[in-house]
């Protein structure tokens, strides 16, 4: 077993610290002054942390090692710090990885920086000199020497050092910004592969069919450039684990970029919120199905994401409130995910003691967990949502948004609601890696494709339940329009034209499975969301599309009531499938209304046409995991319920807020439920047939061990 499939708590021991020589004002003291590895390795092995990180190279360029190609960092002379952290680490029995800095770094960038159309350095934050005081973000190109100097780095400490594995920091500052990168190595490479120069930012800007061929080579060549660091490290060290901070979310990174990779990590930040985390975890998973994978959490209040300069909040120098990061981190471990604690080497060299306590407080409860967190447990899901990159990055740019936001919407409807759900990707469908969904979601999955398509089909043949939405299926890899459905036939409709107005509503007239909780004769808005005018053919219309009144400039009320359907419901072979044919996921993303919510539960509850296996009864604060281990069931709840101060834009919290009267109908045959880690028996309540568990309190998380007949 790798180690990183037994490890449950790491720390990533951040340096990043300017070099006194070159890049700091004059008259500071020295920083890494006092340093003192033996001190560090064993407060942490006290404060429960499992695996170091350590910094091998920085985003300053500066290395913390004897180099034969880098710069080492003047602070520490003499000294090699990863051979005496790496001892440390030994002796108390921890696993130790290296940081290397791939693209954001301050000396590569200095001799092969990324350029930008007009020939001038890509540098993110500042447009000025890199002063040593200036967050800057310096862009190095990997498409040449910096390619080769960030191979002859690894290749040195693989072959020189005793460590576990790397952790690479940042590819996606190259490979997600620098697209295209202008400099004349990209320049001559495209040009010698394509035939053709690189697109403008016209082509860019208006996705011409030059600009997608280039992206196309981009999506190849991020994923060749990745292969060849493995590849490096695997040749001098096949026992080392690789894994590189940011998973392919970006629209330059391809299917498979991250299928190198031992297993995926992203980072998280808590003005991101929990609904973000949970998704973000989905979509890791989706990457590497039934993997383990890595969730970085910061001690810090960081990144602000509001408009104003007042949440503009960049690595504040504060650490979080345990219930906060005890929250998190019950969130990463019930979705079977390590947990990574960012934290920053004091200047003079020493760790923060108040950190370090929080840190150690919320790793406790992971710890009092793990026992009941089973290695090789599978993930039980009655819905899985297809994650189409194709149509993040090639569909039409009117329509791009709506898949991204379109499935963070249907995924939060579906949790909020307590409904079991994952996400796939299209290479994993195509491949019948799927486990075993009750109904699979496609929300607005444009550019999907014939072998994928043929995948569906058999997949409702046989009995499956499908969900589809708006433009699913209505063009080719590359964002080619088709004249109809691709999956026409499952729906049951075919596609004529969209709705003629950007604000339009639909209603149900009729108690039906669809309509289940939705006023009747209620006009549902999709405010600036699109809806699609479909002929039924095999499917069934339910509903209606209703056009809104013209010229009234304070809101539009619904007036016209059409005779379009509002959704088509179909049965194809032994399957269920109902055809929405508005942006519902995207709707709901935006704006949260209750009725598209529970729109989204009926949809999917009725082309599943069964129940869960567990059905929980919980606020929608709480979100419910479950897996199964040598027939047993492992069901955790994880609770969300905080409020942090009025005044925050961006909220942290500093107490958890308990919910209570939870109920679990259960729909498997179980001998005994135990809550864990607090050790309690939990009553089966046995009546006409059903079995229930009642769960008086639930404060942040807790694991109800489910041991079956």
């Amino acid at each position: 077993m790798k180690w990183y499939q037994k490890t449950k708590r790491a720390y990533l021991l951040d340096f990043q610290m300017p070099d006194d020589l070159d890049q700091m004002p004059i008259g500071q003291p020295r920083n890494l002054r006092n340093i003192d590895i033996p001190r560090i390795v064993r407060e942490l092995k006290e404060a429960r942390v499992q695996a170091i990180y350590m910094h091998a190279k920085d985003n300053q360029g500066n290395c913390y090692y004897d180099t034969e190609y880098g710069v080492k960092h003047s602070g520490i002379g003499e000294r090699d710090l990863l051979k005496e952290i790496s001892s440390e680490c030994r002796k108390h029995g921890m696993n130790i990885l290296f940081y290397v800095q791939l693209s954001r770094e301050r000396r590569g960038a200095r001799y092969w920086p990324a350029m930008r159309y007009d020939g001038s350095p890509l540098v993110f934050r500042t447009e000025g000199p890199l002063d040593p005081d200036d967050d800057a973000h310096p862009v190095m190109c990997h498409n040449g020497g910096g390619r080769e100097y960030l191979k002859n780095i690894l290749r040195e400490l693989s072959e020189n050092y005793d460590f576990d594995g790397f952790w690479l920091d940042n590819p996606m500052a190259w490979m997600t910004r620098a697209v295209p990168c202008y400099c004349p190595t990209c320049k001559a490479k495209y040009r010698e592969e394509s035939g053709r120069d690189l697109p403008g930012p016209e082509d860019k800007k208006k996705e011409t069919p030059a600009w997608k061929a280039y992206l196309d080579y981009r999506w190849r060549l991020n994923t060749l450039i990745m292969q060849e660091y493995y590849k490096t490290i695997r040749l001098a060290n096949p026992e080392l684990t690789i894994v590189h901070n940011g998973a392919n979310f970006s629209y330059s990174m391809g299917d498979d970029f991250c299928d190198g990779a031992d297993y995926v990590m992203h980072e998280f930040h808590y003005s991101q919120g929990f609904g973000h985390l949970s998704f973000m975890m989905r979509k890791l998973d989706a990457l590497k199905p039934d993997h383990n994978y890595e969730v970085e959490t910061w001690r810090f209040f960081n990144r602000g994401h509001a408009a104003t300069p007042e949440a503009r909040m960049v690595r504040a120098y504060q650490i979080r409130p345990v219930d906060h990061l005890s929250t998190e981190m019950a969130m990463i471990i019930a979705n079977n995910a390590l947990i990574q604690y960012y934290d920053q080497i004091r200047p003079e060299g020493l760790l923060d003691d108040l950190s370090l306590e929080h840190m150690g407080k919320a790793f406790e409860h992971v710890e009092q967990c793990e026992p009941y967190i089973p290695a090789g447990q599978k993930r039980i899901d009655y819905a899985s949502i297809l994650w189409s990159k194709r149509t993040e990055s090639f569909a039409n740019h009117s329509h791009k948004g709506t898949h991204g936001n379109g499935i963070k919407g249907i995924h939060f409807a579906l949790t909020e609601r307590q409904i079991l759900n994952r996400l796939i990707t299209e290479p994993e469908l195509m491949r019948g890696n799927i486990g075993n969904p009750k109904v699979i979601v496609l929300d607005n999955a444009e550019c999907i494709s014939e072998r994928a398509c043929e995948q569906i089909r058999r997949y409702v043949k046989r009995g499956g339940g499908l969900v589809a939405t708006y433009r699913t299926s209505l063009a080719d890899r590359m964002g080619n329009a088709r004249s109809n459905f691709l999956l026409a036939d499952v729906f049951g409709c075919d596609y004529r034209e969209p709705v003629s107005f950007t604000y339009s509503f639909y209603k149900f007239t009729e108690e039906n499975a669809l309509s289940k909780g939705i006023p009747l004769n209620w006009d549902m808005t999709l405010w600036s969301k699109l809806q699609l005018k479909v002929d039924p053919t095999t499917g069934e219309s339910v509903g209606n599309i209703v056009n809104p009144m013209r010229g009234m400039k304070m809101g539009h009320p619904p007036q016209e009531t059409t005779w379009y359907p509002a959704a088509v419901t179909n049965r194809f072979g032994k399957g269920r499938v109902v055809y929405l044919p508005q942006e519902v996921g995207h709707g709901y993303w935006d704006y949260g209304h209750q009725h598209q919510q529970k729109l989204i539960e009926n949809a999917v509850r009725w082309a599943a046409g069964c129940a869960q296996p567990v059905e929980v009864s919980a606020p929608e604060t709480v979100e419910s995991v479950l897996y199964e281990h040598e027939g047993n069931f492992y069901l955790h709840l994880i609770n969300k319920t905080a409020c942090g101060s009025v005044r925050a834009v961006e909220n942290v919290f500093n107490y958890a807020i308990p919910v209570y009267n939870l109920s679990v109908d259960l729909n498997i045959d179980v001998k005994s439920a135990m809550e864990q880690p607090s050790g309690r028996k939990l009553g089966i309540v046995r009546e006409n047939g059903s079995a229930r568990l009642d769960i008086p309190e639930l404060r942040i998380h807790t694991i109800i061990c489910l041991e079956t007949f």
